[in-house]
C-alpha cells in the first residue's frame, strides 16, 4: 500500500499572508524523492485549539504527518505544547539540546537567554533530530490510532533549518522505517506546443482500464504528463509512453523533468562560446535566455553574447552555425510567417515547427541546441 503523508504548517503569519509558505512544497518534494506520496497540506494560526484540531483531522487520512513552526523561544511558539496536551504525555527538558544552544550561541556572540530553555524540552519518549541551522531541534512521536501508530514529525519554520533536521536523521529514519514498503512511482513526460485537452485525451485512452493514476500540468508552452503507478506495472507505463512519444514525436521534449535552463547552460559551456542574434523589436529571444541564466544554479563560464543586428541574414530559418570549422557558435533567429525550420550549413535544413507561436519558437530552438550539443 502507498504510503501517504499529510503537512501542516504552522504560523498566523502564513494564514495572514505576511510571508509564503514554502515549506509544504519543499516537503513534498523530499518526500518524493523516497516514494511518499502527500495527500494534504494545511496551514493554521498560532491556536491551540486549531492546532489540536489540525492534528486530528491529519491523523484520520494519512500514515505519516509533517509539522512545521512554533518551536522557538516566544511566547507564541507552544507547537510543542500542544503535542505533550495531544499525545497526553508530559514534557521533558533535554540537556543535550541546552547545550547545543549554548555553543551556539557562543559561537555567534549572541547573548543566552533563559527563555531559549523552552526550545528543550520535549514530550517523553521523543526521537529528537539536530538542527544543525538554529537551536531548536525537530522531534519525532508516535500518536496511536486504533489500528496502527501514526508518526509525527516537528520541525522548524526556518527553510534552512528544515534542510539541516531532515539531513541529519529524518530521511535516514524514514529510509529505514519504511524500505521495504511497496510506494507507488511517478513518471513524466515533457510535451511542449500541443493543448493539454487533446494531449491528455490521447493518454487516457492509452492508459484506459491500466492500473494507473494520471494526472497533468500545463505549465505555457509546456504540458506535463504524470503516472502514478507501483513498481510491478512499469511496463505498462514504458509501453505508453513509448506510444506517447512516436504519435506526438513533434511535440515531445523529454521523459523526467524539464531541465532546460541547467540544460542550456551545460551545452553552452560545452561549446565554449556562443553568439545569440534576435533580428525582432520584441527581443524575446534574447529575454528568454536571461530569463534561464537568472533561473538557474548552474555557473556559466562560456563566452556569451547577444547581438540584433547580423552580417548575412538567412531566408526564413532560424538556424544555428554549428561551428564545426570554427570555434563561433551563432543562433540566428528569424520567423517566417508560415514555417520555421533549423537549419545547420553543413548538415542541410531539418523542419522545427508549423507554428507562429512566439514563446513555442524560442523553446523548440533551445531544446534543439541542447540536443545537438549534447
Amino acid at each position: 500500500m502507498t504510503l501517504q503523508a499529510g503537512i501542516l504548517a504552522i504560523g498566523t503569519e502564513v494564514v495572514s499572508g505576511q510571508i509564503v509558505n514554502r515549506n509544504p512544497s519543499k516537503i513534498a518534494t523530499l518526500l518524493g524523492e523516497l516514494k511518499i506520496d502527500t495527500r494534504i497540506h494545511l496551514a493554521v494560526s498560532d491556536n491551540f485549539t486549531d492546532i489540536k484540531n489540525a492534528f486530528a483531522q491529519l491523523e484520520d487520512q494519512n500514515d505519516l504527518v509533517f509539522v512545521t513552526g512554533g518551536l522557538g523561544p516566544t511566547s507564541d511558539d507552544f507547537t510543542r505544547n500542544v503535542v505533550s496536551e495531544y499525545i497526553q504525555q508530559p514534557l521533558e527538558f533535554n540537556q543535550s539540546s541546552w547545550e547545543q544552544i549554548e555553543d551556539r550561541c557562543k559561537q555567534f556572540g549572541i547573548e543566552l537567554r533563559e527563555n531559549q530553555r523552552q526550545q528543550c524540552y520535549f514530550p517523553n519518549g521523543a526521537t529528537i533530530f539536530k538542527n544543525s541551522n538554529g537551536t531548536a531541534n525537530a522531534f519525532m512521536v508516535q500518536v496511536k490510532k486504533a489500528e496502527k501508530q501514526v508518526p509525527y514529525f516537528f520541525l522548524p519554520g526556518p527553510p534552512a533549518e528544515v534542510d539541516s533536521v531532515w539531513k541529519n536523521g529524518i530521511r535516514t529514519f524514514l529510509e529505514a522505517e519504511y524500505a521495504n514498503a511497496e510506494n507507488r512511482s511517478l513518471e513524466c513526460l515533457q510535451m511542449l506546443g500541443i493543448p493539454e485537452s487533446l494531449i491528455a485525451e490521447r493518454t487516457e485512452e492509452i492508459f484506459a482500464n491500466k492500473p494507473v493514476e494520471l494526472g497533468y500540468r500545463y505549465h505555457s508552452p509546456y504540458v506535463e504528463i504524470k503516472v502514478w503507478y507501483s513498481p510491478s506495472e512499469k511496463s505498462i507505463v514504458d509501453e505508453g509512453f513509448s506510444l506517447i512519444e512516436s504519435e506526438f514525436r513533434e511535440n515531445f521534449i523529454c521523459r523526467g523533468e524539464n531541465k532546460i535552463d541547467s540544460n542550456f547552460i551545460n551545452a553552452v559551456n560545452k561549446l565554449g562560446s556562443l553568439k545569440v542574434i534576435d533580428t525582432r523589436d520584441t527581443r524575446s529571444f534574447h529575454r528568454r535566455i536571461f530569463e534561464i541564466l537568472n533561473s538557474s544554479s548552474n555557473i556559466l563560464t562560456a563566452d556569451l553574447s547577444f547581438s540584433d543586428r547580423q552580417a548575412s541574414k538567412p531566408e526564413n530559418n532560424i538556424w544555428i552555425d554549428s561551428g564545426h570549422k570554427s570555434k563561433d557558435h551563432t543562433i540566428f533567429l528569424t520567423i517566417n510567417e508560415n514555417t520555421v525550420s533549423l537549419a545547420f550549413k553543413s548538415l542541410g535544413t531539418t523542419p522545427l515547427a508549423q507554428t507562429r507561436n512566439d514563446r513555442i519558437i524560442i523553446e523548440r530552438a533551445i531544446h534543439f541546441l541542447i540536443g545537438h550539443v549534447s
